[in-house]
């Protein structure tokens, strides 16, 4: 039985040629694999997700201001919102705050713990814990709010309790608006029901 044999240097010769054309086959086989596997490949959500991720679109943080005609600065804040499923003007919000600076210096702090914005309407209805408290000594807790967001109107019909320099006072309804006529100035009313719990020695120790 013969053997075979080629010259060292021959082989040499023959390897240069050879082992580069087989890396070149090797690289273009793993690259149409890779291409053949990466357009097969299926997306890892069910439709019944992706309509979900589609309806449940959230913004982060959201926020915006504006001046009223008035001359007040309104600046609208809240953590989360999510548009309506029926209405996508009405954003489902939660941590909802609004900054009031009037144009006489006084400012009143807004906020809850939801509520619905809409932005068309310029309105929004604010309910768990809302809290309105004002630089000139009020604190006002109510179940549910509603409030205008261009312009300084901010009233509930479903009780209020508030407290101040005069004492604790209760009351069904209570608005902050603006007073008529150019020369107007804001005001505070309480409806319904009024009821003062008055501490003189609270309002001593004010003075």
């Amino acid at each position: 039985m013969g053997v075979f044999s080629i010259p060292y240097s021959r082989f040499v010769s023959i390897a240069k040629v050879v082992l580069p054309l087989a890396g070149i086959a090797l690289l273009s086989s793993i690259f149409l694999f890779s291409r053949t596997s990466t357009s097969d490949r299926t997306i890892p959500f069910s439709q019944v997700e992706l309509d979900q991720l589609v309806r449940d679109q959230q913004v982060t943080l959201p926020r915006f201001s504006t001046v009223s005609a008035r001359g007040t600065a309104i600046q609208v804040a809240a953590e989360t919102a999510t548009p309506g499923r029926e209405d996508p003007a009405n954003l489902s919000a939660t941590q909802v705050s609004a900054l009031f600076e009037f144009d006489d210096g006084t400012v009143a702090r807004l906020r809850s713990d939801e509520g619905v914005i809409n932005n068309t309407a310029g309105m929004a209805d604010l309910n768990g814990n809302v809290q309105l408290v004002t630089s000139d000594g009020y604190t006002i807790r109510s179940p549910h709010v509603q409030s205008a967001l261009d312009e300084v109107d901010i009233q509930t019909q479903s009780g209020v309790f508030a407290e101040s320099a005069l004492g604790q006072l209760t009351a069904r309804s209570m608005r902050l608006t603006h007073e008529p006529g150019p020369d107007g100035g804001y005001v505070l009313v309480f409806k319904e029901r009024v009821k003062l719990i008055y501490h003189p020695q609270q309002t001593r120790d004010q003075q």
